[in-house]
């Protein structure tokens, strides 16, 4: 009976999927979305978004693809993060207003892989009171 209960343990702890720490997180103007991005333990990064504490995009994985190139998935380690404001408006000549004004906290985050190649990602989420965009640097 012993036996039956640590094996199943042991087999449940060897399922369970690589944990992922938040390395960075920032939230928008009003404190209403939140960005949060993490590594897991094979250095995959990812991030998530939540809404009034509930989440609008679960964790999802940051990288790419390539097709002549070595892919951009895994074996990353966090070099920098940065936080940053910006509050300004613009005039637009069409349109439902005139005046458009740009409220946002900026999230950048600098990833190097582990691996002899060395390459770089920089992930940069602009974090609005009424949603999030965000770009890659390569």
């Amino acid at each position: 009976m012993i036996v039956r209960v640590v094996t199943s343990l042991l087999a449940l702890t060897l399922a369970t999927p690589a944990l992922a720490d938040v390395v960075a997180k920032a939230d928008s103007p009003d404190k209403s979305i939140n960005v949060s991005v993490s590594l897991d333990n094979d250095g995959r990064p990812s991030y998530a978004i939540t809404r009034r504490g509930k989440p609008l995009i679960g964790e999802s994985q940051l990288g790419f693809l390539f097709t002549d190139a070595p892919q951009l998935l895994r074996g990353f380690e966090l070099i920098d993060s940065k936080t940053d404001r910006g509050d300004t408006s613009w005039t637009q000549p069409f349109g439902e207003w005139t005046t458009i004004r740009d409220n946002h906290v900026e999230l950048s985050v600098r990833l190097r892989e582990k691996t002899r190649l060395k390459r770089e990602m920089d992930v940069t989420f602009r974090i609005f009171d009424d949603g999030v965009g965000f770009r890659y640097t390569l």
